[in-house]
Parts: structure tokens; C-alpha cells; sequence
């Protein structure tokens, strides 16, 4: 049964009702349901098209070499989201809805034209539900019907920009299908609606929130932002794909961790979502394990990573490709492992790692939606006393320093490859993993910083070194100055960055990326790059037009990737959690974060606006005598 929660005098949560069993001949649904099953795919016209491809081309031997999701991938909005079948209502409502199988039930508020609340959305794909709409005010019948979702992927939707979010369920495996409704993977938790989200949790059922972020990315938080009574856990995780599954890394303890929360929440039948900061790479890996333990091909396993891809929480323009070779190391450390399929492998893994078949065996029970077999050491390889490591080939005795061991790039500390995190050697920077590898990707999440840097994403190359541009900025690094510099005819023209010019009769529009629209009485500026860190936003002061969203909601201020999506699908001159709009004098403002116990809020409530971004605004007004400065008062 699902719980409608709102708020009371002081702005707390509070559970009204339990939703009661909807029938065509009394109760709630007295009104007499409309008895049509209307079928509908959840799933967006982008993502059905790529899986169909996916599913033409994918086997479990050519995830090295075969990979469509170049010719699918996007930051378009709503890529990731689902589709819902429209409500024939308008105004406000109450939604229940009832699954006929099983019985459980939710109800939500409803509002005509909504693009949540306007639609049924997140329900079991290939299932009957009933839902009715009364009237808010009255408790008269708006609509009533049948739905049934087809497709098997379950995307999941929320009011917030909470993005990346699916449940693990529908996909073939050990003897049936994985069930709906136990696990769900997504990117971090950073813009929710607290007044509906919350309860859009619980009708999905989510019990157990895992976040495998660090302190410093979570920004310490303690409690889920879906609520107190959802179990939050941060059980963070460093690394990602071979480097986090190695049997002697550091991230090894936490994984089993991890594993064994998701576990008994799935065995006690209790939702769990898990996420990271992106929902790519450590939830990808942790996901790669989980699918692999209960029999799920290979090839479905890719599809369900390259997913990832639609995600709009992501600024990388490859996001998630199956042929990657940091991917395909995974897959290639666990066959080390004795087995002779992908599955065995895994389960070795875990035995390795200290589950017994027991725990995996009522895991597999618990999720398989049919009867899977049950594994005993008789069906899996037999385990090594030692972990079968990819074996260390001779190397020339190096006391320190870099290192190439079979093509790839460790660093020696000792003798041995040594976790040294940010390290800098003859004015050049690297970035030593867990594993003792060095990162050679670009957009890599630096969190070990020896006090060299702050914390951030950064970039390097094959060599390891971390790539620093060399490139001149257009303008001093300490910003000086106007940096609203001439009348353009295009806003930004085919660049995103650098175009520090202005467009009168314009404003910013676009629901989740950059985009102008017509004005007569606003001016909007190009995009102004700025280096953003964990620690450090721009206080920005603007001059010579007037900001006012009451007046004119045109008034808007974005930052924006090297992509052109929103970093914060939210105008910043109306969101002060982030940012404070303070009238200085006539047409002079100052926009400055929002700090809380030392800490900018904004650099940790996305992982992904960390780094080279940019921002831009718009106003009333003309910008012939429109200033803009980096944390620089104007006289």
C-alpha cells in the first residue's frame, strides 16, 4: 500500500492515508472503472530505438569491438526519463493507482498537463494497473482506467532533477527475469521537490539509500534527501571497473559492504537505490557485478551500462561505451577468476571475497522472478586458495617512480605499485588510483589531493600527466574588468565558450539546456567561462539593467557544460539554497553563493558542475551599458 504524504502548519511531512483497494463495482473505483487495458511503452522513442539496435547487434563475445550507442547517444532533455500515459483531466486531483497482480498501491497528487503529475508514470512494465483521478477539492471522478506498460526496461521519473534513475528489473537471467521493484541505480540525489518526491519514493517503494560518494562529494550529508524514513548509508567507493573489484584494492571492504546491505534488503524484500555522483562508473560497477551474479547475459548487461549514456545529469560527450577499454578490464579481471562463463566467474568473486553460497543463493531467490538453479561448489570452478591476480610480471627493481608494466602506466613505491593519490614530479601532475595505476582518462574525479589541488575533475593524458590548457584566456585570470564586451548578432553563436558578448531583445529559455527566445524588453549575454572547484563559485556583480523575476520572469541566471545543458536545471537568481540576489543600488546587483559551515552549497550539490563551465544571464533591459564581473565590485 502506498502512503500520500503533505504538509502540516509547520511545513513537515505527514502521511494523510493508505490507499485502499480500487474495483469497478465499490470502494474507491465505485464510479464504475472503464474495463479497456490501454498498453503503452514507458520507454522514449531514443531509448527504444537503440536497445532494438542493441539487441540486433549485441553478443556476448564482441563487447571488444561492436558498440551502437554512438549513433543514440544524447543530453537532449528527457533522454533519460520515461513516458507516461496522459491523465484526461484538468486542474488538481488525487491519482490512485493499483497494480491487479499483486495489489500494491499508490496515490499522488494529479494536475492537469503536468509533466509528472499529469501523467501515470513509473509503473511495473508488462503488468495491469487501475488508476481513478477525483477531484481535489470534491472528491469527484476526473478519469478511471486501465494501463499497461510494455517494454521491459523501467525508467523511473521524479518532479526534481533527479536523472539516471532505473530499475534493475526486466532483464533475462538465471531461470526467468529479474524482478521489478527490489533494486535501482541513478545518478546522485542534487535537485529533488521536497514536497512531492519524497512520496514519489515511497510509492516506488525505495526503503535503503546507498551513496558511494566520499564525504567531501555527498557534502556530508546524514540523511536522505527522499526522507528520514528512508535508511541512508554512505559507504564510499574510490575507484571503478578492475580497479574497485581487485581482490587485494582498497575499495574491497566497501564493496562487501555494499553487497551485503543490498543483499539482505532484497532478501527482506525492501527497495534499494545506489548511486555515485554520475550513475557511470562506480554505480556501473557495482551493477556489472550484481547482474552478472544472477545469470544476466553479458550482452544485456552492456545495454543496461550504455544507458547510462541518455543521462542528463552527464557533461562527458562519451559517456558510456561498452568497447571502452577501463569497461572491458573488468570483464577481463574476472575471467582470472577459474570460471568458465561470466557468471561462474563473479561467483568466485564473491566466494573470494567471503559470501558464502548460502547468501548468494538466497540473493538470486529473492530477485529472480522464476527459479533459478542453485549454486554449490559442484557448478562453479573450484576457488584457489589464492586469489588467481593477473600474475605481476618481472619488472627492473624500481625503488620509485613510474613504472610500464605490460603497457600500462603504475607508480612504485618500494618495489611495489603504491596508491599515492595527486602527485607532482618535474612540475608535471599525475594521478596515482588504489590499484597503484595511473589515471590516463580525461574527466577523472580527483578526490586524493596531498594538498597539491583542490578537489575536482580533471583531465589527463596517456602519459598520465594531467593536461593543463595553454591556451591564453580571453581574459585575466583574476577576471578584470567587463566581461560583457560587444553587441553579437547570435548569443553565442556555434561556440559554447569564450563569446562574451550580448544580444538585446533576448532572454535565456530552455527547460534543461542553453537556449534563447524573443524579448522585446530583456538583454541576454553569451556564455563567460569560469573554473569552478568543490570549494570555489563566482560572486558575479551585474550592472545597468534590472533584475526582477516578479516583474519579469525572463530574469534568469544559468550555468551551463562544455555540452550547453544547464549544470542546475534551475534559474540561480530564484534558487537562494545556491545563490543570493542582492540589490546593491538602482540596476547593480551582486549574486554570491551560499555558504554553509565553510562549505560553497553548490559546488557539492552536482558532481558534474565541477570544473570548466560557464555561465550566462538575462535581464530587463538594453546592454549597451550592461557590466558583468568576477568577483570584482564595480565602482
Amino acid at each position: 500500500m502506498g502512503i500520500l504524504y503533505t504538509r502540516n502548519a509547520d511545513g513537515e511531512l505527514k502521511p494523510v492515508h493508505t490507499v485502499h483497494v480500487l474495483t469497478g463495482e465499490g470502494g474507491e473505483g465505485g464510479e464504475g472503472l472503464d474495463a479497456t487495458v490501454h498498453e503503452f511503452s514507458q520507454m522514449n522513442d531514443l531509448v527504444t530505438a537503440y536497445l532494438e539496435a542493441a539487441d540486433a547487434a549485441y553478443t556476448d563475445d564482441n563487447a571488444e569491438s561492436v558498440s551502437v550507442i554512438a549513433d543514440y547517444e544524447t543530453n537532449l532533455d528527457n533522454a533519460d526519463r520515461p513516458v507516461g500515459y496522459p491523465l484526461a483531466i484538468s486542474g488538481y486531483g488525487i491519482t490512485y493507482l493499483q497494480n491487479e497482480g499483486n495489489g500494491d498501491g499508490w496515490k499522488l497528487q494529479a494536475k492537469g498537463g503536468d509533466a509528472v503529475r499529469g501523467y501515470v508514470l513509473n509503473a511495473i512494465p508488462g503488468e495491469v494497473s487501475q488508476y481513478l483521478v477525483k477531484k481535489e477539492s470534491s472528491g469527484s471522478l476526473m478519469d478511471n482506467g486501465r494501463v499497461k506498460p510494455v517494454g521491459k526496461l523501467r525508467m523511473i521519473r521524479f518532479m526534481g532533477n533527479h536523472r539516471n534513475c532505473r530499475d534493475l528489473g526486466g532483464w533475462n537471467c538465471d531461470g526467468g527475469t529479474v524482478k521489478y521493484g527490489k533494486l535501482f541505480r541513478s545518478a546522485a540525489t542534487v535537485y529533488l521537490e521536497d514536497w512531492i518526491d519524497p512520496v514519489i519514493a515511497s510509492n516506488i517503494g525505495f526503503k535503503h539509500h546507498i551513496d558511494f560518494r566520499s564525504d567531501s562529494e555527498a557534502n556530508n550529508i546524514t540523511v536522505s534527501p527522499f526522507g528520514t524514513e528512508i535508511r541512508y548509508q554512505r559507504i564510499p567507493i574510490a575507484d571503478y571497473y578492475a580497479d574497485s573489484i581487485s581482490l587485494t584494492g582498497t575499495d574491497l571492504e566497501n564493496l562487501k559492504k555494499i553487497f551485503r546491505a543490498v543483499f539482505d534488503a532484497a532478501v527482506h524484500d525492501e527497495g534499494v537505490l545506489y548511486h555515485c555522483s554520475l550513475g557511470r562508473d562506480r554505480t556501473g560497477t557495482v551493477t556489472f557485478m550484481i547482474l552478472a551474479l544472477l545469470g544476466v547475459a553479458r550482452a544485456d548487461i552492456d545495454k543496461d551500462y550504455e544507458l547510462t549514456s541518455f543521462s542528463g545529469a552527464f557533461s562527458d560527450p562519451t559517456p558510456a561505451y561498452r568497447t571502452s577499454a577501463s569497461y572491458r578490464a573488468m570483464g577481463t579481471y574476472l575471467a582470472s577468476l577459474g570460471g568458465s562463463t561470466l557468471r561462474d566467474n563473479v561467483v568466485n568473486w564473491f566466494v573470494q571475497s567471503g559470501f558464502t553460497y548460502d547468501e548468494l543463493n538466497e540473493f538470486r531467490s529473492a530477485m529472480i522472478d522464476g527459479t533459478p538453479d542453485v549454486l554449490t561448489e559442484d557448478i562453479t570452478p573450484d576457488v584457489p586458495d589464492e586469489p588467481d591476480e593477473p600474475v605481476e610480471p618481472d619488472v627492473p627493481a624500481i625503488t620509485d617512480g613510474i613504472v610500464e608494466v605490460d603497457g600500462v602506466l603504475y607508480y612504485y613505491k618500494d618495489g611495489a605499485p603504491y596508491y599515492a593519490g595527486l602527485i607532482q614530479i618535474d612540475g608535471d601532475y599525475y594521478y596515482v588510483r588504489s590499484s597503484g595505476r595511473l589515471a590516463v582518462t580525461s574527466g577523472y574525479n580527483v578526490t586524493k589531493t596531498n594538498g597539491l589541488l583542490p578537489e575536482g575533475v580533471y583531465d589527463f593524458g596517456a602519459d598520465g600527466k594531467m593536461i593543463i590548457s595553454s591556451e591564453e584566456p580571453d581574459v585575466p585570470i583574476e577576471y578584470e574588468g567587463n566581461l560583457v564586451r560587444e553587441a553579437k548578432t547570435v548569443p553565442y553563436g556555434d561556440e559554447i565558450y569564450g563569446t562574451y558578448g550580448y544580444t538585446n531583445g533576448k532572454y535565456l529559455s530552455g527547460v534543461e539546456t542553453i537556449a534563447y527566445s524573443d524579448d522585446a524588453n530583456c538583454v541576454a549575454t553569451g556564455s563567460i567561462p569560469v573554473t569552478v572547484t568543490s570549494s570555489y563559485y563566482p560572486t558575479v556583480y551585474i550592472k545597468g539593467i534590472e533584475i526582477d523575476v516578479a516583474k519579469n520572469s525572463h530574469c534568469r541566471f544559468y550555468f551551463a557544460r562544455s555540452n550547453g545543458t544547464y549544470v542546475f536545471a534551475t534559474n540561480l537568481f530564484s534558487k537562494p539554497d545556491y545563490y543570493t540576489l542582492t540589490k546593491l543600488a538602482d540596476k547593480y546587483y551582486k549574486m554570491e553563493p551560499v555558504l554553509s559551515d565553510g562549505t560553497v552549497v553548490i559546488a557539492n550539490a552536482n558532481y558534474s558542475g565541477i570544473g570548466d563551465i560557464s555561465f550566462r544571464l538575462s535581464g530587463i533591459g538594453t546592454g549597451e551599458n550592461l557590466i558583468v564581473t568576477i568577483d570584482e565590485p564595480i565602482e
